[in-house]
């Protein structure tokens, strides 16, 4: 897992980002989902290491 975490650049999220849906619903939560996304490293704020 961590050689392919290496070879992909994936990483894990330091925090994880709200609800973008109702879990109700389903209907999209316009307080929550922002057009157009960040990156995710910005979203996410990850530092690339596990």
């Amino acid at each position: 897992m961590l050689r392919w975490s290496q070879e992909t650049g994936d990483y894990l999220p330091s925090r994880r980002t709200p609800d973008e849906f109702d879990r109700v619903s389903g209907e999209p939560d316009h307080s929550v989902r922002v057009r157009p996304r960040p990156s995710k490293q910005e979203m996410f704020g990850a530092n690339g290491k596990y």
